[in-house]
């Protein structure tokens, strides 16, 4: 069937069998779409289907009902709506296809009202029409929708199928909801490994991975073979859990039962590794992968960056092309933070014209790494011109920018940016206060960083430790050690860097008594004040 990629030479083989009497029969119309279905050929797909009703080609509810599938399959939905507008009847197969081209082209909304026009036409869901409208409500956060669902389920029958119960569990992980997706798992009749893979993957989804460890346990005790998704997902709660040792030995089960040839797997063996904080090993599994793809590569370099690694990262990053592989959006976002770790602006300015070349620069997390990696390497400039540049800014990327502007000293700058962003509006998130006073103390400017105190009692951000921090800093600064007092009561769970703020903050000025009870008070606590007090005593020395 290699010749159905050129599409164009089929359709002229068709016509030219038209002119001759010789219709295509029907299942080489099939055959012919579902390649250009395999393939993703859209333009190709499209000339079939112009070809087929230039032919007289008798258009059954399967045939229509394939067109539809292919389109949405190949990013043709303004085709498949005017092929489902055409249909002279729809079953539920049509109405299926049509949910999921909406639902795969993310308008959501669009993809539930024509779950709802199919009820009104009388048509039953089946158990495919489940399975895509119901991860909609999570993904749209409707929980009231998604239970709604699931009682629907049970009265069409279908609450015995494995495959629309396991999505049901995925959508109440998506909700956040755990405990319903639990009594969905227990109420199943029968459990295979998709309904304990999709447990254990909501467990880890919602932040319980010792749960999901222990859930993966008792599928092993039942009995139940676990497949590659299953040693995957078990490998991500391990890295939740800081759990090497039992990572280490779920790698060696699976190397056992031979998993350790699914790049998949042994991608989330890296990554467990290196979110452990054991780049020995991670590095041992990632260079025994045979297959490496992209998403190894890109996860071992994160590995890297996520352990304060910049010279591995980069080296490793270099080591890509040598063996055939293309950076993507995520490698230069990946080694664009190991260059913002290492400060190294002539590297930033060796990878600015490659990101440009590769058409990533538009990407809203590459350009940010690349502003976050000028400004740490002190190119506040180049900094602001790729911020300027930029055509999408998240948070992320305004708090780049100030971190720059505080770095370099620019307080006017980073204030005046702040400022911008508050008539976005974008929420400011802790990173942005820390910014922003790390500059005010920086200056002693006391009235501003009030000002921002302020705003953050407003938004509910005075208690976040990092925010509190650095508003002790800034007070014992500028010499108010009464509003560094009020700002440390404030502080929800004090840390070390709390405890010494505070200390210093009364020892530098002349409050050795109150930095006394301060130290007493740490201590009673378990805090780790001994180090908090020398640090005090030898500044005041």
């Amino acid at each position: 069937m290699a010749y159905v990629l050129a599409g164009i030479t089929v359709t002229k083989v068709l016509d030219q069998l038209a002119k001759q009497g010789i219709r295509p029969n029907y299942e080489t119309c099939l055959r012919i779409l579902r390649r250009c279905i395999s393939v993703n050929a859209l333009q190709e797909g499209r000339s079939i289907h112009s070809c087929l009703m230039r032919n007289a080609v008798n258009l059954d509810l399967f045939l229509r009902n394939t067109l539809i599938s292919m389109y949405n399959k190949c990013g043709g939905l303004r085709h498949a709506l005017d092929v489902f507008g055409r249909m002279p009847e729809r079953s539920v197969v049509s109405w299926t296809a049509m949910i999921s081209a909406f639902a795969g082209e993310g308008r959501k909304g669009d993809g539930l009202r024509y779950f709802g026009l199919m009820r009104k036409e009388g048509v039953k869901p089946n158990a495919n029409t489940f399975a895509t409208v119901i991860p909609i409500c999570s993904e749209m956060s409707n929980s009231g929708l998604g239970r709604g669902l699931q009682g629907l389920v049970v009265k069409c029958g279908f609450y015995s199928d494995v495959f629309v119960l396991s999505s049901l569990i995925g959508m109440y992980a998506g909700l956040g909801c755990v405990d319903s997706a639990m009594e969905v798992f227990t109420e199943m009749p029968v459990r295979d490994v998709v309904a304990w893979n999709s447990m254990i993957a909501a467990y880890v989804q919602t932040g319980f991975s010792r749960e999901a460890v222990e859930l993966f346990l008792v599928m092993l005790v039942g009995d139940i073979q676990p497949n590659n998704y299953s040693f995957a997902t078990v490998q991500k709660a391990c890295a939740g859990l800081g759990c090497v040792k039992f990572g280490s030995s779920v790698h060696a089960c699976l190397v056992k039962m031979g998993f350790d040839l699914d790049v998949f797997v042994m991608g989330c063996v890296v990554d467990m590794y290196s979110k452990c904080g054991n780049l020995q090993e991670a590095r041992r599994a990632f260079d025994n992968i045979a297959n490496r793809d992209i998403v190894a590569w890109n996860t071992m370099i994160s590995g890297y960056v996520q352990n304060g690694v910049g010279e591995e990262a980069i080296e490793l990053y270099c080591q890509m092309p040598l063996q055939g592989f293309i950076p993507n959006n995520i490698t230069y976002a990946s080694i664009l933070k190991a260059v913002a770790i290492l400060e190294d602006g002539v590297l930033c300015k060796y990878l600015h014209p490659l990101v440009i070349k590769s058409g990533f620069l538009s990407d809203v997390y590459v350009g940010t790494a690349l502003v976050d990696a000028y400004a740490k390497s002190l190119l506040v400039e180049d900094a602001e011109k790729v911020y300027t540049e930029m055509r999408y800014r998240n948070l992320v990327s305004w708090n780049a920018l100030i971190t720059g502007y505080s770095l370099a000293g620019k307080y006017k700058d980073a204030m005046n940016l702040y400022c911008q962003m508050q008539k976005v509006p974008i929420r400011p998130d802790p990173y942005t206060f820390t910014g922003l006073l790390s500059s005010c103390s920086m200056l002693k400017a006391l009235d501003e960083g009030s000002q921002l105190h302020a705003h953050s009692i407003k938004i509910g951000l005075d208690s976040n430790v990092s925010v509190g921090n650095a508003l002790l800093d800034l007070y014992s600064k500028c010499g108010s050690v009464d509003d560094a007092s009020s700002a440390f009561q404030c502080i929800d769970v004090p840390n070390s860097i709390s405890w010494a703020a505070i200390i210093s903050a009364f020892v530098h000025n002349g409050g050795e008594e109150s930095a006394v009870l301060y130290f007493r008070r740490g201590f009673l606590q378990g805090a780790d004040v001994a180090i908090a007090y020398l640090v005090g005593s030898k500044d005041e020395n």
